[in-house]
């Protein structure tokens, strides 16, 4: 051996599948690995945000109603708010801006971050949650 260990990177994207029991769980927007990092593994450079929960309501994972929340990107005439926008480049939206979406069947519904992580209904119907790391 020649003295350098083999660092393990951290994956890019987390995914938790969670059993249910009807627990409220609470979500987090972004949480870090560095606590549980191992000596032979490299700290992840950034932490993991929030990309999407699965929520499931029903017995079993074979029965019941599935819905979803995804983080998604705007489109550029998406972007900012339904105000008049101006051309000056101090009131334009940041080119990475995302909407969080609630899908349920055919439905889809703009959400917040606070329904996302704060309803309890989502946090009492949470299946998985999927991060990823930025």
């Amino acid at each position: 051996s020649d003295g350098k260990e083999n660092k393990v990177a951290p994956p890019p994207r987390l995914e938790m599948v969670l059993r249910k029991n009807k627990a409220k769980i609470p979500l987090e927007e972004s949480l870090s690995i560095n606590p549980f990092v191992g000596k032979n593994e490299e700290s992840p450079s950034g932490k993991y945000h929030l990309r999407g929960v699965v929520h499931h309501v029903g017995s079993t994972a074979f029965s019941g109603h599935y819905t979803t929340c995804a983080k998604r990107a705007l489109h550029p005439d998406q972007q900012g708010n339904d105000e008049k926008k101006s051309d000056d480049a101090n009131n334009s939206p940041p080119d990475n801006e995302e909407q969080w979406m609630f899908f349920d069947d055919r439905v889809g519904a703009k959400k917040d971050m606070d329904y996302v992580t704060g309803n309890e209904r989502n946090q009492r119907n949470c299946y998985m949650a999927l991060y990823e790391l930025r």
